[in-house]
């Protein structure tokens, strides 16, 4: 046995007794269960251990010829990892930000580089390689090159191949298999534990959800390609009216009052795709009202999204949308409830004759809200399941939608001036909204609302926006 391989084996045995190898029932980030679950986090409580790892990691680089102008940490397990590496071996590091920040420079990747430098990627554990692909969205997004990445230990269960078809190369310290012969042959583990290992292994290949190729394929792609795959009614025609007016605004009348309502959607309705409306906060809101904006959206040609985020059971659902169906062509929907408020809504679009849908809310802008991962990914799940009456997600990630063009995204928070108010809200710039968080529609309120000329800021919305999707294209 070589030095380096007897230095892994140790360490091995090392991770094992700091329990960062457990045995037993677990469920893993991508939500399926597993026998043995690599907890990586408490090693930052064992600083000999990090400067150890950071040896053998920078050893692996040395003898495999990996080479990059920085390396950056997957968040978060890995950070302090890459930084042990960084510190003992003078190699710069980025970070990359799971959330813009909406003070300061609100930069998604800190660091210093350059467009074009290579960055090489740490991690601690792959399975299906999701969370490398968004790191490697985010990077390349500021001109970072992406070619290698490093694991602790790769699960064997589909994330080297998903890296791989997409033309990166994945290493690994360890394999599970690896793991299991090292601990197996030091007496740690018996025999039927690794056989149950080695079973669950062959039973469960994952594939990653954030698809780097579909997901550069929906963003590199333009609407017109998309038609074909859209299976909701109304998503043709949302993307139809977006291309025939080359607007992919979407502006929000949060307003209490139906005379401003009717007079900004007058006012700026040759230059929107969707009209996004409160219908219960317009406190004088009547049958006459939504006769008139109706009139309107045929007149200009824009669809009304009502606002309503609806999150009841199906039946209260149902009592709801038969009085936002009569005048609006989208609901936005929460997806907590299942999909029997979803049954509902098809159940009535389709006795009413018209083509109706939703936008289900995958994430949100505000801060401090409790959307995680797997509600997000349920959502996705959900609004395939209704593709008929789906229109898109309401997201604010790249990765969402990343294995489903015919699904639109819909972001919103979007100002050119503010970054957020003092209510919680978000914003970020056009090109950030459409370029980096992979929107097919950009929401924008109080930027055109409250400015001293709403025409004046739509139509600078709308220049920019475009021009920002023409971007995206190249």
């Amino acid at each position: 046995m070589s030095p380096s391989q007897e230095k892994l084996k140790q360490l091995c045995l090392e991770l094992f007794e700091i329990d960062a190898l457990k045995f037993g029932d677990f469920v893993t980030k991508v939500g399926i269960k597993t026998p043995v679950y690599l907890d990586l986090r408490g090693i930052i409580s064992y600083p000999k251990l990090m400067d150890v790892l950071a040896s053998v990691i920078n050893n692996y680089f040395t003898e495999h010829k990996i080479t990059g102008q920085s390396i950056c940490g997957v968040p978060y397990t890995a950070l302090p990892i890459a930084t042990a590496v960084s510190i003992k071996y003078d190699i710069p590091m980025l970070i990359r930000r799971k959330d813009v920040k909406t003070y300061g420079t609100k930069k998604l990747i800190e660091g210093v580089y350059q467009k074009g430098d290579k960055c090489i990627i740490v991690e601690d554990v792959v399975t299906s390689g999701s969370s490398i692909l968004e790191t490697i969205t985010d990077l390349k997004s500021v001109g970072i090159v992406v070619t290698d990445i490093l694991t602790i230990v790769d699960r064997e269960q589909g994330g080297r191949q998903t890296l791989k078809d997409l033309g990166y190369t994945l290493h690994s310290l360890y394999t599970l298999t690896s793991i299991m012969s090292i601990l197996f042959e030091a007496n740690k583990v018996k025999q039927d534990v690794v056989e149950s290992v080695r079973n669950y292994l062959t039973d469960n290949q994952v594939q990653a959800k954030c698809n780097n190729a579909q997901e550069d394929s929906r963003l590199s792609s333009p609407l017109e390609s998309r038609l074909s795959q859209a299976k909701c009614p109304l998503t043709t025609d949302l993307i139809n009216i977006i291309l025939k007016k080359k607007s992919n605004v979407c502006i929000a009348l949060d307003v209490t009052s139906s005379k401003e309502l009717l007079s900004l959607a007058k006012q700026l309705g040759p230059h929107i795709a969707l009209l996004k409306t409160h219908s219960d906060a317009v406190t004088d809101w009547s049958e006459d009202v939504a006769n008139e904006l109706v009139r309107l959206s045929k007149e200009m040609e824009f669809l009304i999204l009502e606002d309503r985020k609806l999150a009841d059971i199906g039946a209260t659902v149902g009592h709801q949308f038969s009085l936002i169906a009569p005048w609006a062509h989208l609901v936005t929907v929460h997806s907590i409830a299942g999909p029997g408020p979803l049954q509902e809504i098809a159940r009535i679009a389709e006795q009413r004759g018209e083509k109706r849908g939703v936008f289900l809310i995958a994430e949100l802008s505000c801060a401090g809200n409790l959307i995680d991962e797997k509600y997000t990914q349920a959502t996705l799940n959900l609004a395939q399941s209704f593709a008929s009456i789906t229109v898109g997600l309401v997201c604010q990630s790249p990765s969402v939608l990343s294995s489903s063009s015919g699904l639109l995204q819909l972001t919103p928070g979007i100002h050119l001036s503010q970054a957020g108010d003092n209510k919680g809200q978000q914003y970020n710039s056009p090109n950030e909204v459409i370029t980096l968080r992979g929107a097919d529609i950009g929401v924008i309120g109080r930027g055109v609302t409250q400015a001293p000329d709403p025409l004046a800021a739509v139509k600078e919305y709308k220049r920019l926006m475009w021009e920002a999707y023409e971007q995206r294209l190249k």
